[in-house]
């Protein structure tokens, strides 16, 4: 989003829920140059090896927040190296479709209804080790981090965090 000069604002409170708002020019604009205003949140292990140069990356989306799912969706469909196979509301989706779709790698949201997306990562990463699934969420610090990764996870990553670093770890070229 950034590189198109746009940006995601969260906003979260116990009395009002969480609001997600994803903010992008109507024309194509410069990105912003100053990276001292990023959040460079972020948290990995290490990564299985990028993918071969020319291959096309196969993702899949996993977020309750249909909003979420389509402004990532439309962000990674701008890169000719990124195909977005599939997309699943809630953790038990994710774990039926996983078989079929095929990825490559997963964002996985953490908080969603029904399976959350620690316990799908769980089941996936033990049927299907070499998938790389990144977790996505709207929290911080390094207790969820560690649980993530503990989980399955290859990284983690803040939605408020910089749109770079999601590239390089979608790409397995960095968390």
């Amino acid at each position: 989003m950034m590189l198109m000069g746009g940006r995601l604002e969260v906003e979260s409170s116990p009395e009002t829920g969480s609001s997600f708002s994803l903010v992008l020019p109507s024309e194509h604009t410069e990105p912003n140059q100053d990276k001292s205003a990023e959040k460079e949140a972020g948290f990995t292990k290490s990564l299985p090896s990028a993918p071969v140069a020319g291959a096309r990356i196969r993702v899949m989306l996993v977020d309750d927040h249909e909003v979420m799912r389509n402004g990532l969706s439309t962000l990674l469909g701008n890169y000719g190296d990124i195909d977005i196979v599939g997309q699943a509301s809630d953790g038990e989706e994710a774990v039926r479709s996983v078989g079929e779709v095929r990825p490559d790698v997963i964002l996985m949201d953490i908080n969603m209804p029904g399976m959350n997306g620690l316990e799908a990562t769980r089941r996936i990463h033990s049927e299907f080790p070499h998938i790389r699934i990144i977790v996505l969420s709207m929290h911080e610090g390094h207790d969820i981090s560690e649980t993530a990764l503990n989980a399955g996870a290859s990284s983690f990553h803040t939605k408020s965090g910089s749109t770079d670093r999601l590239l390089a770890a979608i790409r397995g070229e960095t968390g």
